[in-house]
């Protein structure tokens, strides 16, 4: 390998260029982990374990039915039968005596579930497109009555190995969904629209600089927006990482409960104290922690930037070389550097 890599590697390494850019909304992270922080929940194939037989609506229905039934020792069937056309779930829960904060926050964990199973299911189709040389369609139709793991078998492919592609397609997607939700927000604000009036431009427009050309918002007054609003979000992401693996550590919890418990609450600093730990002792650890991986992560951008840049091919193209089986120096030898 070259020697423009090896002296770029220690430099970047070395943390050099780290003086000169970490972005000041990295810097407040202090201040930024006692607000509500996101967490992306960790991409487990849920969906492999059941069927899609059901409509979405009726299989919702069913889940809150059986939480109700739990809660108030009535048979699901009972419960079912006290939900009526019109009739919201909260109104069943309060004739049932169900506390509605707990219902509430239980309501709010199946939701997420909902919307990671359509996210994970999505992704999943579209890498057995892929690998398979099938339509979207056919897909579909092989999944009835069956998991995504034996839909996989049945094509002669390894769930094992499509599975770091399902779990990028999800996070391109909660990604791009993020994207596109704060998009109408800030829309909404610079123009004195409401948020449904901005989804109703979107529908009679199609496009997104249509809308923004409309509402007389200029393409560089959304961009910039966008780009402050991924780094918070990047921000978000690291935190919540953190956090999670952190809390459950010190806990004795698993991942998947201090998930649960952080989408009842949205303050890490509540749920820190639900668990009856300090959190001012928590909170250090973690911003120390936080500031670590947000080093590394740079150093890695600085990296896959000058590779990119050396090579002429895309950052994208850069990070899909790098696997947990090879280090940095062979992706440069591997790009003939």
């Amino acid at each position: 390998m070259g020697n423009r890599l090896k002296i770029w590697l220690a430099t970047v390494m070395a943390g050099v260029f780290l003086a000169v850019s970490i972005p000041a909304a990295f810097a407040a992270t202090g201040g930024g982990v006692t607000a509500g922080t996101a967490t992306v929940s960790p991409v487990v194939p849920a969906s492999t374990t059941s069927s899609s037989t059901a409509p979405a609506l009726k299989w919702f229905g069913q889940k809150v039915a059986g939480i109700l039934a739990k809660d108030s020792g009535k048979s699901v069937t009972q419960v079912e039968s006290m939900k009526t056309k019109g009739e919201k779930w909260s109104a069943v829960a309060q004739a049932l005596g169900v506390n509605a904060a707990t219902f509430k926050s239980q309501l709010s964990t199946l939701r997420h579930q909902v919307f990671m199973n359509r996210l994970r299911s999505r992704a999943t189709v579209a890498v057995l497109v892929k690998a398979s040389g099938k339509t979207a369609q056919e897909i579909h139709a092989l999944k009835k009555g069956k998991t995504w793991q034996e839909v996989v078998s049945s094509l002669g492919l390894n769930w094992t190995n499509l599975l770091p592609s399902i779990q990028q397609g999800v996070k391109a997607r909660e990604t791009a969904l993020s994207n596109r939700r704060f998009l109408v927000r800030f829309l909404a604000r610079k123009s004195g629209k409401t948020v449904k009036e901005i989804q109703a431009l979107k529908k009679q427009d199609k496009n997104w600089p249509a809308v923004e050309a409309s509402l007389g918002i200029t393409k560089q007054a959304v961009g910039q927006a966008l780009a402050a609003h991924r780094l918070n979000e990047a921000k978000r992401r690291v935190a919540g990482g953190v956090f999670t693996s952190l809390l459950a550590k010190t806990s004795g919890k698993t991942v998947q409960e201090i998930h649960a418990l952080k989408l009842q609450d949205k303050k890490w600093q509540n749920v820190v104290q639900s668990l009856g730990l300090n959190w001012t002792s928590i909170a250090k650890t973690a911003r120390q922690e936080i500031k670590a991986r947000e080093t590394a992560q740079l150093r890695i951008s600085f990296l896959v930037g000058y590779l990119a840049r050396a090579t002429g091919k895309k950052p994208a193209q850069v990070r899909a070389l790098k696997t947990k089986s090879n280090t940095w120096i062979q992706v440069g030898q591997s790009l003939g550097l």
